[in-house]
């Protein structure tokens, strides 16, 4: 198994828990990871696509741990789980669809 990862770390960890966005076919939870990124958020994002994940890379201010695995593979997203939790934090839960989202979250249309 071969994850990449964004090297782009930030130098103090938070304490505060942070959500693992994964990146599929649900366009709402892609806006809500934007606006995460957006706003400074911390968290991690994972999905099987470069083409998702390169956005989050460039420009990354150190609070997010961008990831390209296998989004069907449990193992691939507990090690992504592992990774974001060295990096910056505990991953409190996983958005993957949009009945995921916190509630009240409201995403571009």
């Amino acid at each position: 198994m071969k994850l990449r990862l964004n090297r782009t770390i930030h130098s103090n960890a938070h304490d505060a828990p942070v959500p693992l966005i994964v990146i599929g076919s649900d366009p709402a939870v892609a806006d809500y990871a934007r606006h995460l990124f957006a706003v400074g958020t911390p968290f991690g994002v994972v999905s099987d696509s470069y083409s998702d994940i390169v956005p989050f890379m460039l420009g990354n201010n150190g609070h997010t741990v961008a990831l390209v695995a296998d989004i069907d593979d449990s193992a691939q997203l507990a090690e992504a789980i592992v990774l974001i939790e060295k990096r910056i934090g505990r991953v409190h839960n996983v958005v993957r669809y949009s009945t995921d989202l916190p509630h009240g979250t409201h995403t571009a249309a």
